[in-house]
C-alpha cells in the first residue's frame, strides 16, 4: 500500500513572478525536539555475511531508501579468533562498503570469544573472564578505524542472557548487569583513548521483561553496581520491542504492552536523565496479524513517536528477510531475501527521508493542528516547508488541517492506521488562497 502525500500550497494572486516566499513559521508555537531529523533514519544490517555482489545490492537498497546511518556488528571473534592473532579482513570489508556509500556508522561492538572464557561450553556469546581482553579489542578497533566510525555500541541485548550474554551451563535466562557494567567501563575508556571523538553507547537492551530482566531495570542495576558505568557512556541504546513477536502498535499501553513514550521515560529515569537515548533496533515482522502494509505503517509510527519525544536515531530491524517458514524472526526485513524486491515497509521507510530531509522535528502536533481525539500527528519543518505524519490506531477519520500564517489554505486528510504524509509549503506571496 502506497502512502499518500498531500501538498498544501498555492501562489498568491498578483504576486510577483519569482518573488521570494515569506518565511514559514513551521513550529506552530512548538519547540524543536530533534535537529536534522533525517539523520536518524537508520537500518540495523549485516553486510559481512555475504559476498561482494550481495553486499553491493544491500548497499544500493539502503541508499534507495535515503538511509543516513547503519548499525552494524563489529565482531571480536572474527577479529581475534585466537588470543593475540588478528584478522581484520571481514570487518574492513563492511567498513569500506559503508564508508564508500557515505553512511554514518553505529558499530555494535561485541560479542565474547570462546578462548577468553573458562566456561566449558563457551561460545562467542559468553563474555570474557577478564574484561581487559575485550577492552583491548575495542581499543584496537577504535584506533584502526579512527573517524570512519563515530559511534560504538557495546554489546547487543546484554539483558538476554540465554542468547547474547551467556553465563553458566546451561546459561541463565537473564544477563548479568554487574558483569556487563564491569566490561563496559574499560571498553569505553579504551575506545575514548584511541578515538577521542567517538561516542560510546550502552548496548541496546530488549526493553520489556519477558522472562528476562527488562531494559530499564538492567541499566539501573548496572549503574548501581558500578559508579563509573553511566559516566563512561555518551548515550544509552535500547530496543522498544513489544512482547515477542511484536504485533501491536507503538502507542499500545494495555496488558503487558507499554507505549514507546513510556518506555523512553523509563529508560531516561534508569540512566539518570542525563544521557541521550538511541533506538538501535526496532521493528515488526510481516507475520501473523501484521501484514506487509501494516509492518511499514507500524515502523513509521514508531519512528515518528520516538522523534517527537526527542530520540533521533531509530534503526529499523532489518534490511531483508531470511525466509524461515513458521519463524517470525525471518520476516522483519524491509526487503525480501536477496535485497532486490522491496516490501511495502521499504517504501514506508523511504518516505521518511523523502519528506523530512533538511527538517527538524517539532514533536506531537495534535493540539496545534486542532485534530480530533484518536488522531495522531507528528510534525517536522524547515524555514520554508513542513511535513506532518498523521494516523489513527484504528478505523478512518477525515480531518482538516487548518491554514496558518505563512501557509496557503487548508486541506483534508483521511487518517487511518497507515500513516499519511501532509506536506506544506510557503505561498509565493502574502495573502495566498
Amino acid at each position: 500500500m502506497l502512502l499518500l502525500h498531500l501538498l498544501l500550497g498555492c501562489s498568491a494572486p498578483g504576486s510577483a513572478p519569482g518573488a521570494a516566499p515569506p518565511p514559514l513559521p513551521p513550529d506552530l508555537s512548538q519547540p524543536v525536539t530533534v535537529l536534522d531529523a533525517a539523520a536518524g533514519v537508520c537500518v540495523s544490517v549485516q553486510l559481512d555475511r555475504w559476498d561482494a555482489d550481495h553486499r553491493a545490492a544491500m548497499v544500493s537498497a539502503l541508499q534507495s531508501m535515503g538511509v543516513r546511518e547503519v548499525r552494524h556488528d563489529l565482531v571480536w571473534s572474527y577479529v581475534e579468533p585466537s588470543q593475540g592473532a588478528f584478522d581484520w579482513a571481514t570487518e574492513d570489508a563492511w567498513v569500506d562498503a559503508v564508508e564508500a556509500a557515505g553512511f554514518e556508522v553505529i558499530a555494535m561492538t561485541g560479542y565474547g570469544n570462546a578462548w577468553a572464557s573458562s566456561e566449558p561450553a563457551a561460545d562467542a556469546y559468553y563474555p570474557p573472564d577478564d574484561p581487559a581482553d575485550f577492552a583491548n579489542f575495542a581499543g584496537l578497533a577504535a584506533a584502526r578505524y579512527g573517524d570512519r566510525i563515530g559511534r560504538y555500541e557495546i554489546w547487543n541485548e546484554p539483558n538476554a542472557g540465554y542468547r547474547f550474554w551467556k553465563v553458566g551451563d546451561p546459561p541463565a535466562i537473564s544477563g548479568d548487569p554487574e558483569g556487563y557494567a564491569d566490561l563496559f567501563v574499560p571498553a569505553s575508556a579504551a575506545i575514548h583513548a584511541a578515538a577521542p571523538g567517538a561516542a560510546v553507547e550502552v548496548g541496546g537492551t530488549f526493553f520489556l521483561p519477558t522472562g528476562i530482566v527488562g531494559g530499564a531495570e538492567f541499566v539501573a542495576d548496572a549503574a548501581s553496581w558500578n559508579p563509573d558505568f553511566l559516566s563512561s557512556a555518551d548515550a544509552v541504546a535500547y530496543h522498544p520491542y513489544t512482547t515477542y513477536p511484536p504485533r501491536v502498535g507503538p502507542e499500545e499501553g494495555e496488558g503487558d504492552e507499554e507505549p514507546i513514550d513510556a518506555m523512553q521515560a523509563d529508560m531516561r529515569a534508569a540512566s539518570g536523565g542525563l544521557l541521550p537515548l538511541s533506538i538501535t533496533e526496532a521493528g515488526w515482522p510481516s507475520w501473523g496479524t501484521v501484514d506487509e502494509a501494516m509492518q511499514g505503517a507500524l515502523l513509521l509510527r514508531g519512528f515518528a513517536l520516538a522523534q517527537a519525544d526527542g530520540v533521533r536515531d531509530y534503526c529499523a530491524y532489518t534490511l531483508e528477510d531470511f525466509g524461515d517458514p513458521g519463524n517470525p524472526e525471518g520476516d522483519f526485513g524491509l526487503y525480501r531475501s536477496g535485497a532486490v524486491e522491496r516490501k511495502p515497509a521499504a517504501d514506508a521507510w523511504a518516505s521518511i527521508a523523502a519528506n523530512i530531509d533538511g527538517m527538524d522535528c517539532y514533536g506531537r502536533a495534535e493540539s496545534a493542528l486542532d485534530l480530533p481525539a484518536g488522531v495522531y500527528a507528528v510534525r517536522w519543518a524547515s524555514a520554508d516547508a513542513a511535513a506532518t505524519l498523521i494516523w489513527t490506531t484504528s478505523g478512518e477519520q477525515v480531518v482538516t488541517l487548518p491554514g496558518s500564517a505563512g501557509l496557503c489554505g487548508a486541506g483534508s486528510v483521511t487518517a487511518s492506521e497507515v500513516p499519511t504524509w501532509a506536506t506544506e509549503v510557503a505561498c509565493s506571496g502574502a495573502g495566498g488562497s
